[in-house]
């Protein structure tokens, strides 16, 4: 997630008044003091388990779970050697994708706008010992896109997770289209697309020529201090084939 501040109208009514910065610190301060340090698989147990408290219920949003098994699926196939993720937040998605890449120097690069969450979201990469698989921007994904083949040598990207500010992803696919950056088979992964929703980049990826899509849906929810209020959501998972075809989603 991408913002200075999160608002009842993002992901509905929360029980505080922190800002992001200070939610994504406690959020990795508790998972600092809870998991085992160098050990990525348990710092993504304990966001989870973080979520059963009250505390946790309060501060928490991530993809989650149910969608992160998903995600994971999706990682473990494509085997993406350059992944860039739109909206780091404290760094759990960063490091639920990073530990699943395989190919030497494969990385992720996310972009948090949000300077203390970024530094949060550092911190947890440090505490999960995977300096070398991620790299965390502190600026816009459209920053980042903008800068991404100068700041990181890389021409193209692989995987993208997008899960910033929802009426930013139809723009900022545009600038990712524009920057050439995109290659056939860019695999594409955009959270929320139903709740809080995305209609402008649903309308993109389904109805545009260059990419096959399929939405995956989920019921996410928010939370109040004793209840979870479930809301249906969808993933989209899109292929671009925008240079030749890379074939339907199964």
């Amino acid at each position: 997630m991408e913002g200075a501040a999160v608002s009842n109208s993002d992901q509905g009514q929360r029980a505080n008044t922190f800002s992001q910065g200070e939610m994504a610190r406690k959020t990795v301060d508790y998972i600092a003091k809870h998991a085992e340090a160098g050990n990525p698989q348990a710092a993504v147990d304990c966001a989870e388990e973080f979520l059963d408290t009250p505390l946790g219920r309060s501060l928490l949003i991530h993809v989650g779970e149910e969608k992160g098994a998903l995600l994971d699926d999706l990682v473990r196939d494509a085997q993406p050697r350059v992944v860039m993720e739109m909206g780091g937040y404290f760094g759990y998605s960063a490091v639920r994708m990073a530990r699943l890449l395989e190919q030497p120097q494969a990385k992720v690069f996310t972009a948090e706008i949000d300077r203390e969450s970024a530094d949060a979201s550092r911190d947890l990469v440090r505490h999960c010992a995977l300096q070398d698989r991620v790299d965390v921007y502190t600026g816009s994904a459209a920053e980042m896109i903008a800068s991404f083949s100068e700041r990181t040598g890389h021409e193209k990207v692989d995987f993208v997770f997008i899960d910033h500010r929802k009426d930013l992803y139809e723009p900022d696919l545009k600038l990712l289209e524009k920057s050439g950056l995109l290659r056939d088979g860019t695999v594409l992964v955009a959270d929320n697309t139903i709740f809080p929703g995305a209609p402008l980049y649903l309308a993109h990826v389904v109805n545009r020529p260059e990419y096959d899509t399929k939405l995956h849906p989920f019921m996410t929810g928010t939370y109040t201090d004793v209840e979870r209020k479930p809301i249906p959501d969808a993933m989209a998972v899109s292929v671009y084939r925008g240079e030749g075809g890379a074939g339907k989603l199964s």
